[in-house]
């Protein structure tokens, strides 16, 4: 029968530190991948009562939704595209609002 996982301290101590280790790496390559976790200018979602672009009241129905480009928050609909990062054009694309795609992606395809 394995022994309890409080039998040895040290060797739980080791897994949560191997784990807190490779969580902070992810964000690292997150970070790396994105020149920083957000944009410098990040708006405080609980601050934000209304879409930036066409003042859709949040609520139940209505999330909000950071452009990870410039950092303002957006309804679904007014942050439906999404581009690659700056500095990787192949990774993984990321929720962009209309504004930023288009100078972005040359205005090609907006749909507006």
């Amino acid at each position: 029968m394995p022994s309890p996982p409080s039998a040895s301290s040290s060797s739980s101590s080791r897994g949560l530190g191997s784990a807190l280790r490779d969580g902070f790496n992810a964000l690292r390559a997150r970070a790396e991948t994105w020149r920083a976790p957000r944009p410098r200018f990040w708006i405080d979602e609980r601050a934000c009562k209304s879409c930036y672009e066409c003042d859709r009241r949040f609520g139940p129905t209505a999330r909000k939704h950071h452009c990870r480009a410039c950092g303002r928050v957006f309804c679904a609909r007014c942050s439906s595209n999404a581009l690659p990062p700056d500095r990787d054009p192949d990774g993984a694309p990321a929720r962009v609002c209309g504004v930023c795609y288009d100078a972005r992606a040359g205005g090609s395809g907006s749909g507006s």
